[in-house]
């Protein structure tokens, strides 16, 4: 599994969009001068494939699971359709909604933290009207700061054994642990022989 969590909503509607954009170019130059902005088509068709892949992988639910998390209020549930309806236009389909900072019930007797809540829910059962068949899940507010850890070490230097310990010491602990593994370098996830394999 690999996750992206993206830039804020416009910009990664357009990044997403751009793939089409730049292979629809590359095939309507192909049919005329032969050049585009960034060189001879021949020279690009390459590029074009990776575009056509990428958005093939985006648009196959089998492959990809498109998550939208907003906040339990207008304003994000109106950027959130709008940004859904833009995906569904390229065939990118929202698989699934998760509303966050939501306060919880038992939270609810300050007048304050009332009437938020009341309006959260409000919204919330909005959400869900809108959006018909697509799964939503909820997270409420901690009462506490949610903290990482970071592990950094070249390969073969025992990161993920490591981890594994750590893991079992922080769940007997009582803490509720989740370990994701990112690289900024481009690298192949899946290789033979690998602990993420």
């Amino acid at each position: 599994m690999v996750v992206f969590d993206t830039a804020p909503t416009g910009h990664t509607i357009r990044l997403l969009e751009l793939p089409v954009d730049w292979s629809k170019h590359i095939e309507e130059s192909s049919k005329g001068s032969g050049q585009t902005c960034m060189g001879p088509v021949q020279l690009i068709q390459e590029s074009k494939q990776k575009y056509d892949d990428a958005i093939a992988k985006l648009r196959d639910p089998a492959a990809t699971d498109f998550i939208f998390v907003l906040q339990p209020e207008q304003t994000s549930l109106e950027e959130t359709k709008r940004s859904s309806g833009e995906l569904g236009e390229i065939g990118i389909k929202t698989t699934h909604l998760i509303v966050n900072g939501l306060i919880p019930a038992e939270e609810a007797v300050n007048p304050f933290f009332k009437q938020r809540y009341e309006m959260q829910q409000q919204h919330l059962a909005e959400i869900c009207k809108t959006f018909g068949g697509i799964p939503v899940k909820t997270m409420e507010l901690f009462d506490n700061e949610l903290k990482g850890l970071d592990i950094v070490g070249k390969s073969n230097v025992s990161k993920t054994t490591l981890l594994e310990k750590l893991l079992v010491e922080l769940k007997k602990r009582g803490y509720r642990v989740a370990i994701v593994k990112h690289d900024i370098h481009g690298f192949n996830i899946d290789q033979p022989g690998k602990d993420t394999w």
